[in-house]
């Protein structure tokens, strides 16, 4: 072990190696290091109080654990040779003015990472994690972006795909993250999904304030409870949104105003609706199945489903659109259209007797 020899001994013992080569496993002293010799043997490095000379970690490559407390320059010591770190399993670096993670990226094998009281203040650095899949503890105390609001929502996004990892700053992950699927399958599509139930709905631990960081043009979320000044707020911050699915969120949705003029699709299942003023005259389809319709203003789309929504006190005469699908609606009459009737008209499931009431511009009906 390298702990028997001074810098001038190891110097020594490298002029007299026929290969060069020390066989160090630990190395705990700086002075020890010669940029002369291939470490090639070494799976830790501990360190504690020094100025590191990033040269010598060229001649490291099969490191697996790597220890410094209170050391200068760690970032361009590491920054400068990323190559040498990708077989790392275990990590410390504690109080060394580390602000980036970006280094850990290509860690696949990292199962312990601690970079406690370090600068670390953007939370994006914390997406380096991501594709960390084998980490099992992470460190993050005394960190400025230990404070940021949006952390947790973070953190349960980041490790999607990890939901062993103990986070000190973050207690309840565990609990969270297996509540909560986010998925986001292209940049501009997000998912929110209760991740232990298609059927009921779920409270938890997550701000729908996190999406200010994509630029969203689909929006789903499943049966997670959401709170409608919050769902309002992300309306008009996305305002490219495309389409926008809420299914089962205990939600009484006041209004769709706040959508932008981008919008083309909006699906609700298993909500309490009020529709009042779309901004929208384009819409391709506006679904809201199996809802409580408390009151409806007029809706212009191309196709319109209230399929499974109990419309018997609604006037349908506000419904605007050349398709109408209105399946188990509670209907005992065939609905009136004075000022335009749909070219295609689903009533089927309902309690319609007699088809009098049928207007002659409609071309396909579906009565089962």
């Amino acid at each position: 072990f390298l702990d028997d020899f001074s810098s001038e001994c190891a110097e020594e013992y490298y002029e007299q190696c026929e290969d060069g080569q020390l066989n160090v496993k630990y190395l705990t002293d700086v002075d020890y290091l010669n940029p002369k010799i291939n470490y090639n043997e070494t799976e830790s490095i501990q360190l504690t109080n020094q100025t590191l000379d990033y040269k010598y970690l060229k001649n490291f490559w099969n490191l697996l654990q790597l220890n410094f407390q209170s050391c200068q320059s760690v970032s361009k010591f590491l920054s400068l040779h990323k190559d040498s770190l990708k077989q790392l399993q275990s990590v410390t670096i504690n109080d060394c003015g580390l602000q980036s993670l970006k280094i850990f990226s290509a860690c696949a094998n990292l199962t312990n990472l601690s970079v406690q009281s370090n600068n670390i203040f953007d939370i994006k650095e914390l997406f380096s994690l991501q594709d960390c899949f084998r980490l099992k503890t992470l460190n993050l105390a005394n960190n400025p972006v230990v404070a940021h609001a949006m952390l947790k929502e973070h953190l349960i996004f980041i490790f999607q795909k990890n939901h062993q990892v103990k986070i000190n700053v973050f207690p309840d992950f565990n609990k969270e993250v297996a509540l909560t699927k986010i998925l986001s399958p292209v940049p501009n599509e997000l998912r929110i999904e209760n991740a232990q139930s298609q059927i009921f709905c779920t409270a938890i631990v997550f701000s729908l304030k996190f999406l200010e960081s994509f630029q969203l043009e689909y929006f789903y979320c499943h049966n997670v409870k959401v709170d409608f000044l919050q769902l309002e707020e992300m309306f008009k911050f996305h305002q490219q949104l495309k389409k926008v699915e809420l299914v089962n969120n205990q939600l009484e949705i006041l209004t769709f105003q706040s959508l932008g003029k981008q919008c083309r699709f909006i699906s609700v299942c298993k909500n309490k609706v009020h529709l009042i003023q779309l901004l929208s005259y384009d819409y391709e389809e506006i679904k809201i199945n199996n809802c409580e319709v408390c009151e409806l203003e007029t809706l212009f789309s191309q196709k319109i489903d209230f399929s499974y929504s109990d419309l018997s006190q609604i006037d349908l005469n506000k419904l605007k659109t050349n398709r109408l699908v209105l399946q188990n609606c509670n209907l005992d009459k065939f609905p009136e259209f004075p000022n335009g009737t749909p070219g295609y008209i689903d009533v089927s499931n309902n309690q319609i007797k007699s088809l009098k009431r049928m207007s002659y511009d409609v071309r396909t009906l579906i009565c089962r």
